[in-house]
């Protein structure tokens, strides 16, 4: 999975949890392009955390 950021969050953490709250995976952002390997998490919704100076965003995704 690609996942395009706006050039402002680079210095960020994005964080990955499964739907019982457990860290899948923490990455930092050094760019404005992020790639996930999603081919080892299993098939179920996940919760993206992108952490910068200016705050935090959270986001739902799906693997299906």
């Amino acid at each position: 999975m690609n996942i395009d950021l706006p050039e402002s969050i680079s210095g960020g953490n994005l964080t990955v949890f499964d739907t019982a709250g457990r860290l899948i995976s923490r990455l930092r952002i050094h760019t404005d392009s992020v790639k996930l390997d999603w081919s080892s998490y299993p098939k179920g919704l996940y919760k993206l955390s992108i952490e910068t100076a200016k705050g935090q965003k959270a986001f739902k995704v799906l693997k299906e």
